[in-house]
């Protein structure tokens, strides 16, 4: 028989074992996974109408920084326009007083101009601007 010394150390150093394997962390066996594909149907997403088109046209007029931006974004407007044989009337009136312009590009006052557009004869969309600079008109015709 061993002494009870030897023993009770034996013992403790088989606990210290059975405890040092019981505190290691496994990683727990894999799970079963079932992956489950999701499909999402949207409807076709309907085309841009020319409305909606030529009205982002207007705000990129209307919110334009600068003259030359300004400009450029009158000319993708014209070139939008002629691409698709879309007609157009352009008015304008002095923003002061509101007194009917014709020559709208050479006026040296401060102007409110309304730009109606069409399909042959039927209206697309109107707004109106207030040109930053008023020679960007003759990029329209005025």
């Amino acid at each position: 028989m061993l002494p009870t010394a030897l023993r009770i150390g034996f013992v403790f150093v088989i606990g210290l074992l059975i405890g040092c394997q019981a505190s290691v962390e496994t990683p727990p066996p894999p799970r079963e996974t079932t992956e489950t594909e999701t499909t999402v149907t949207r409807s076709q997403s309907r085309a841009r109408t020319e409305a909606e088109q030529i009205r982002d046209y207007a705000l990129a007029i209307q919110n334009s920084r600068d003259r030359i931006e300004e400009a450029a974004n009158i000319q993708r407007l014209n070139d939008y326009l002629a691409q698709r044989d879309l007609t157009f009337t352009v008015n304008g009136e002095r923003a002061l007083d509101y007194t009917k312009v014709q020559n709208l590009s050479s006026s040296p006052d401060r102007l409110k101009v309304r730009m109606d557009i069409y399909r042959g004869q039927q209206p697309i969309q109107s707004f109106t601007f207030i040109p930053r600079d008023n020679r960007n008109l003759t990029l329209i015709g005025q």
